[in-house]
């Protein structure tokens, strides 16, 4: 494992998640959040921004100890994103559709969707930080 590597692309995929999410939930979709009776309206966004860069730990840990090899690329990196995120969001998003009342099901794809792409472009920076200056250490060595 390489720390600094591993460090510095948990920050720079934690920022880029922050970002996107942002972008997606603070504001394309907010008014639709708002109109929601199901969706608290009492969490600081402080709570998102926290788990987007523990979300972004996880990943990059997995990223780094099961998929960053010595070719290690961009293209790799985006592939390990997108799977992970068609894993994490098609059935998440879909459960949260079924388990809430008045939850729009077509949010419940936006969700999906913007899952797959924050971890796809989340992957693919870990992967252009992990091909940077020399390839990565093989899992297990």
């Amino acid at each position: 494992m390489n720390t600094r590597k591993l460090v510095v692309a948990w920050l720079v995929v934690g920022v880029v998640m922050n970002v996107l999410d942002f972008l997606v939930h603070g504001f394309a979709l907010a008014g639709s959040y708002t109109e929601l009776t199901s969706m608290r309206q009492d969490v600081s966004p402080a709570w998102f921004v926290l788990l987007d860069f523990v979300f972004a730990l996880v990943f990059v840990v997995v990223y780094d100890r099961l998929y960053a090899t010595a070719t290690t690329s961009v293209a790799r990196g985006a592939a390990f994103g997108f799977w992970t995120g068609l894993l994490l969001g098609f059935p998440a998003m879909l459960s949260t559709y079924l388990m809430f009342s008045g939850l729009p099901y077509w949010l419940a794809w936006v969700g999906t969707l913007s899952t797959v792409i924050t971890l796809t472009v989340s992957g693919a920076v870990a992967g252009a930080i992990y091909a940077k200056r020399g390839s990565a250490v093989k899992p297990g060595a």
